[in-house]
């Protein structure tokens, strides 16, 4: 699992020069992959492919953390990032234990595959915030030309 994310961490270097640093599409190709691996993940009935989508799954989560950090960090004014990146860390940890006490009460309610589908659905249509965070940097960046003109 640690070795796939670090794999993916490297994978994302070259991926971030074919999308021409347009990294929030990147990030959102990883994210959507992601929650299809998730899905198709809940689908296995083998160790085989059990493992194969859970190391994807990793792999691109690993690719996934340069584009985040560099799409937070054309965003957020460098006097306000220690404090935001702050504001995400508790984010993210509300959001874990959040997501872990709703899969759990899935997975009693319903099922474990039910609690899993439910997990790859939440992040693959979330990441379709990554599309909308690329139309507005493309948006900015026609006004910004045109203004030049």
């Amino acid at each position: 699992y640690f070795l796939t994310g670090s794999l993916g961490n490297l994978a994302a270097i070259p991926l971030g020069k074919v999308f021409q640093r347009n990294q929030a599409v990147l990030l959102f190709l990883c994210r959507a992959a992601m929650g299809v691996f998730l899905c198709l993940l809940t689908f296995q009935g083998a160790v085989r492919g059990l493992t194969l989508f859970y190391l994807l799954f990793f792999g691109f989560n690993g690719i996934a953390n340069s584009p985040e950090m560099a799409v937070f960090n054309s965003h957020v004014p460098g006097e306000k990032r220690s404090s935001l990146l702050s504001l995400l860390s508790l984010f993210l940890q509300i959001g874990g234990v959040a997501g872990s006490v709703l899969q759990g009460y899935l997975a009693w309610a319903f099922s474990i595959s039910t609690a899993w589908f439910a997990g790859s659905f939440v992040v693959f249509i979330s990441s379709f915030v990554f599309l909308f965070v690329a139309r507005n940097r493309q948006k900015k960046t026609e006004v910004s030309t045109d203004e030049i003109h």
